[in-house]
Order: structure tokens, then sequence, then C-alpha cells
């Protein structure tokens, strides 16, 4: 009896030992739920987050990027034909970041309408696939040529305040992609329209001559016609430039084109240089010049004449048929 009483005894103690230790357990448990749920909000909080951890036995933490607004669907890297690699990202955002694999830095961005559920390179990066949640397909290629001379390295940061910062993107080459405008580099004036714009028309005049050639001379003297300088670039010439004048005029007024203009600049010369002493050369061009006048104007008599004989023949012949038509 004694023993049994004993032996009740013990095992009342070891009921009271187990239903600690199975107290003690619950209250395990009961942490060990809380850690859970403590990890799964860290989780979704950080969900659109970028990390990078080291290669070290404890992998610690080297780099945070937080440039997603939204979940992040894929993440992988890449390498280019130049070998640098990159750190490619999208999400349902609709973004999608490349990075720097060594410095984490964004070095390009895209922007696609829908959510991105997938993402792949590939042609050693001339082929770029991206898959969207409306079950559309992007695939984007360039060829390598293009590829090679859009990344050709990295490339040493100017700093603020150099030239090398002020003429920085100089020598840039656009993408196939990129839409380049040209920019037409402005024409440098020519000796006469600086002369015309400085109102210096004798030397705008003598410029023009130099150049030898007609529309060149004709269209500085319409020019200062217009501005009421052609009597001014003529006057106070001394006898060689008048003397190139007179030539080109006289070489250029029985032409059509330049008749008109000619006619005029001759005028004014008769009537500057006609009394005053001038060389016998000059004389001479003068009277080459009348020559020349006067031969055209009986070229141009004739012509009338010749004109007056065909509108003649033209009539009789059209009367001819009225004739004919009015008789059937």
């Amino acid at each position: 009896r004694r023993g049994v009483e004993e032996g009740a005894e013990a095992g009342g103690d070891d009921d009271e030992d187990g239903g600690d230790d199975d107290d003690d357990d619950v209250e395990e448990k009961e942490d060990d739920d809380e850690d859970d749920e403590e990890n799964d909000e860290k989780g979704e909080n950080e969900k659109e987050s970028v990390e990078a951890s080291s290669t070290r036995p404890l992998g610690s933490l080297i780099h945070t990027a937080r440039n997603h607004t939204k979940a992040i669907t894929t993440l992988l890297t890449t390498s280019a034909h130049n070998g640098l690699e990159r750190i490619l990202t999208c999400g349902i955002d609709g973004h999608v970041k490349f990075y720097d694999a060594d410095t984490f830095e964004v070095v390009h961005a895209l922007k696609y309408p829908s959510p991105i559920t997938d993402v792949a390179v590939g042609g050693k990066g001339t082929r770029f696939v991206v898959g969207m949640s409306n079950g559309n397909i992007s695939v984007k290629t360039r060829t390598a040529e293009a590829a090679e001379k859009s990344g050709r390295g990295k490339k040493r940061q100017a700093r603020g305040g150099t030239y090398a910062y002020f003429v920085r993107g100089k020598n840039e080459v656009a993408d196939i992609e990129d839409f380049t405008v040209e920019v037409d580099k402005k024409k440098k004036l020519a000796k006469f329209d600086k002369d015309i714009k400085g109102f210096k028309y004798a030397s705008a005049l003598t410029s023009a001559l130099e150049t030898r050639n007609p529309t060149t001379v004709s269209a500085v003297m319409a020019a200062l016609d217009m501005r009421n300088g052609l009597s001014q670039a003529l006057s106070n010439r001394d006898e060689s430039e008048l003397e190139d004048i007179l030539a080109f005029v006289c070489r250029y007024i029985p032409m059509p084109a330049y008749t008109k203009l000619l006619t005029k600049v001759a005028t004014t010369l008769a009537n500057l240089y006609s009394e005053g002493s001038c060389s016998d050369q000059v004389r001479e061009l003068f009277n080459r010049l009348k020559h020349v006048v006067e031969e055209e104007m009986g070229v141009r008599r004739k012509i009338r004449v010749f004109q007056g004989m065909l509108d003649c023949l033209v009539e009789r012949r059209m009367l001819d048929e009225m004739e004919g038509e009015l008789d059937i």
C-alpha cells in the first residue's frame, strides 16, 4: 500500500511536469507564428525593391534599389557584346529597368502600356522580348553595328564646371531607333553681301566683278538698284574700274536676261561720265557700247518686221479656214 501511494504521488508529479512542458511548447509555437507574420509583413513592404548580396559566406547586403512602384515580376542578368554586364528588372507597373552591374545605377528604362510578366534578351543584346499581361509580346531588334556603336564601353563622367562637361555629347552617335534632326549650318556671307549690308556699295560692285560670274554681278546690281545705290556704286571710279564695268555691260547687254538691268546701268554711266575727261580707252569702250546698242536695236527692228509678216500670214490662214468652213 505504501508503495502504491508513493507511485501515485510520483505519477502526479510527472503529470504536473508534463503539463508545464506542454505549456512551454505552446508558447514557443506562438512565438514562431509571430516571427513568421513579421517576416511576411516585411516581405510585402519590400516586394518592389531589388537587393544585391555579396558572394561572401554571410551574404551581406551591398545595395538596394527602389525604382519600381509595384511588384517586380522578373529579374535577370545579361551580358552585352562588348562585355558589359546588365541587370534587368520588370514589374506590373509596366517599366523595364536596366542597371549597371558594377554601380547598380539605372542606365536605361522602357515603358509599356500593360503590366509586364516576363522579359528576355537574346542575340548578344540585339533582340529584346517582353511579355505583357494583356497577351501581347513586344519584340525589338537592332543590327550588330548599331549595337556596337551605341555601347562602346564605359565612359568617364565629366566633372561639372569643366570644358568636357560643357561639350559633353558632342561626338555621340545616334542609335538606330533615335530620331535625328539635321541642322543646317549657317552659310558664310560673301564679301559683296557683307559690303551691301554695310552700305559699301562701290566695294560690293567691285567684289562682284572680281567673281567673273554674270549672274552674281547682275544680282548685285539689281540689289543696289533696289536700294537706290546704283548711282553711288558707279560714281567716282578710276579708269581701270570703269573699263571693267563697261566691258561687262558691252558683253552681256545683248542677252535678254540682262538687257533691262544693263540698259539702266549704261544710262547711269553715260550721265555720270559724259561731261568729264576720259582716257582714249574709256572713250573707245563707250563707242563700242554705242555700237552694240545700235546693232541690238537694228536686230530688234528686224525682228518686229519679221513678227509683223508672220502675224499677217497667220491671220490670212485663219481667214481662209473660216471661209472654207462657211462654204461647207
